[in-house]
């Protein structure tokens, strides 16, 4: 049976600054793809001797989560690369490389030719 008369209320502040930033319905779907990822990369994989165990772990993958992971729909940054403002400075590092590589191919296929 549900009490109708108990519900939950968002303090106001709070739900005033998600309205006007619009992330009442936007984030909902970022944070559930979060907790399957989560999930799925960690949670299920990973034993859990204690609480506080289960913290350091959780602590480590979320860092990895933000400091180590290329995230697909961020280009395959980071999401720190993204949030500390390097994302251009990373896609032209990324560039470059690839124009090195590219460069050094065609110079050893053009070196396999002569030999």
């Amino acid at each position: 049976m549900i009490d109708e008369n108990v519900a939950f209320v968002r303090p106001a502040s709070v739900y005033n600054i998600m309205k006007e930033y619009d992330l009442v319905h936007k984030s909902n779907g970022k944070l559930e793809r979060f907790h399957a990822t989560l999930k799925t990369e960690h949670v299920r994989k990973t034993p859990y001797f204690s609480y506080e165990d289960a913290k350091e772990k959780l602590a480590q993958w979320i860092d990895f989560y933000n400091n180590g992971r290329l995230h697909g729909a961020l280009l395959y940054l980071t999401p720190a690369d993204y949030f500390e403002g390097r994302k251009e400075s990373r896609l032209a590092e990324r560039r470059e490389k690839l124009h090195t590589a590219d460069i050094n191919r065609k110079a050893y296929w053009l070196q396999q030719q002569h030999s």
